[in-house]
């Protein structure tokens, strides 16, 4: 699988997505307050922080229909 490269949304430049490099981040909603988890990482440029992708809740039940 190719992994894609990603550039930094303020300089342009590309970012270094390897796993040591990547954290999570938790961004919380204003009005219910629920919050939502994304991997981010900093630019080795400019150092602003790039989200990358939402990051799901893992379960151990499967929904199926029955």
């Amino acid at each position: 699988m190719k992994i894609k490269e990603m550039y930094c949304e303020v300089c342009n430049h590309l970012l270094d997505i390897r796993k040591e490099n990547v954290y999570e981040v938790n961004i919380i909603g204003t009005i219910f307050g629920n919050t939502e988890n994304y991997d981010a990482t900093d630019c080795p440029y400019c150092g602003c922080q790039n989200v990358l992708k939402k990051r799901y809740k893992q379960t151990d039940k499967c929904l199926s229909k029955q």
